[in-house]
């Protein structure tokens, strides 16, 4: 109790210094201050109050605590200190759209919450799984097909670690499939390798030694696919934070320890990992003295929050200016995300995705210096986009919903649902962070590799 009252207050204390140093007008502190309180009051039932453990509502409350109210509170103070005619990502100041981006986003975080937690209750039955005496033989053949790709793939493998994850010489469709795809079906067998492992601990036969061994090998494959110098680090959060839990699950099991670590990894690992992350330099360059001199650790933690990584509030607001100046898309920005599978070259009128679109935006009426599009937009911003008003009911209501499937999948005895559910827990953050295009197929196309791709050829194999 004690624990979970304190990251309570640590959330109070924040804010109250937040808003004491802030010099922003009145009128954005009290919707701020409404924004907060709502925040607040659904992280305290979540910690105090609820039982079942929901990673899930732990990654919402800290993206929202940092991308909605930590994050803008100290961009109004830098721009109003500085007396700025636009923001850092090239938006022109204006009271009145700051006023419509808290009040859109207070209206979707009051209808998740409500949802989340009215509907709950009715998301706790599991079926009992059957276990499955196949499963030796699956992991084995997953392996096989693992170890074939693996040769197939490790020249690409090797330049992507040399060259840093921001250079490879392969087309982008090809190279999104490698990575999204390929490079996460190791993750199947080592989910299943692990389960079985802990189930037969007691009871080692000779299959338990032969599957030891394909854990600790394809371990150690994943981890060459997925690390700081061959992946950017939205994915490498839920990645490493998965296999905590596969392999640990004591650490973070609880919802007051996924609050803390998620707090942690986004406030300080995260920011940090941007030292090879988004180094220009290649392997042999680096110097590791360099990377982690306290200048750069400085930098990189305490200007995170005034730069386009924690954009999200004044994209949302430029999102407003947009639709003011444009209208609804009425769902046509849906459809890059439903059909990303069809490349441009077909479709020649495909919509470009939403991000891209209020970059260009932004370009054109706010900072024409801009030479870069390809923004991140949050989740809430893209429901407005798409439906106004309508949008943000409805997406908010489905997101609850999809979340509360999930928290079942986490309950069930089967590895693959559980880990599944758990993974999309974590990469809930950058389905928030947006843009959705990207966020929806970054999620799709590894669930695709460690549950449904096995799940087809274990039926079809039994």
């Amino acid at each position: 109790m004690k624990k979970r009252l304190f990251i309570l207050l640590i959330f109070l204390i924040v804010f109250i210094v937040l808003q004491v140093s802030n010099s922003a007008p009145i009128q954005h502190r009290v919707l701020f201050i409404v924004s907060f309180s709502i925040i607040f009051f659904f992280t305290a039932f979540y910690l105090l109050n609820e039982k079942d453990f929901s990673p899930f509502i732990g990654s919402y409350i800290v993206f929202s605590f940092l991308f909605f109210i930590m994050a803008p509170i100290l961009q109004l103070d830098e721009f109003f200190n500085k007396e700025n005619q636009r923001f850092f990502n090239g938006l022109i100041y204006s009271n009145s759209l700051i006023l419509k981006a808290n009040f859109l986003i207070i209206l979707f975080n009051l209808i998740f919450f409500t949802v989340y937690f009215s509907f709950n209750k009715y998301f706790k039955k599991q079926k009992k799984i059957i276990p499955n005496r196949y499963i030796p033989f699956y992991i084995l053949f997953f392996f096989l097909v693992n170890v074939i790709i693996f040769i197939l793939k490790y020249d690409y493998l090797i330049t992507k670690i040399s060259l840093t994850s921001y250079i490879n010489n392969t087309s982008k469709m090809s190279g999104i499939l490698s990575d999204k795809f390929l490079f996460f079906l190791p993750f199947a067998p080592l989910i299943l390798g692990v389960n079985y492992l802990k189930n037969n601990w007691k009871n080692k036969r000779q299959n338990f030694y032969i599957i030891y061994c394909i854990v600790i090998v394809i371990l150690f494959i994943f981890l060459l696919y997925k690390n700081p110098l061959t992946e950017k680090r939205n994915a490498l959060g839920p990645v490493y934070i998965s296999l905590i839990f596969l392999f640990i699950p004591k650490w973070i099991n609880t919802n007051f320890k996924i609050l803390s670590i998620l707090l942690l990894s986004l406030v300080i690992f995260f920011p940090l990992s941007s030292l090879i992350t988004h180094s220009n330099k290649n392997l042999s360059e680096m110097s590791f003295k360099e990377m982690i001199s306290y200048k750069n650790v400085k930098k990189s933690v305490s200007n995170q929050f005034t730069s386009l990584n924690f954009d999200a509030f004044l994209m949302t607001a430029s999102t407003i200016d947009y639709v003011e100046k444009n209208g609804h898309s009425m769902g046509r920005q849906l459809l890059p995300t439903g059909l990303f599978f069809i490349p441009r070259a077909i479709w020649k009128n495909k919509p470009i995705s939403s991000g891209e679109l209020i970059g260009k935006h932004i370009q054109k009426h706010h900072d024409k210096s801009k030479w870069f599009h390809n923004l991140a937009l949050p989740f809430v911003a893209e429901s407005y986009i798409d439906f106004g008003i309508i949008g943000i009911i409805i997406y908010a209501i489905l997101l609850a919903f999809l979340c509360l499937k999930f928290v079942n999948w986490l309950k069930s005895d089967d590895p693959l649902r559980q880990l599944s559910a758990f993974y999309f827990a974590i990469h809930l953050i950058f389905l928030l962070r947006g843009d959705f295009t990207n966020g929806f197929v970054y999620f799709f196309l590894p669930f695709l590799a460690f549950f449904i791709f096995p799940k087809i050829f274990m039926k079809l194999l039994k």
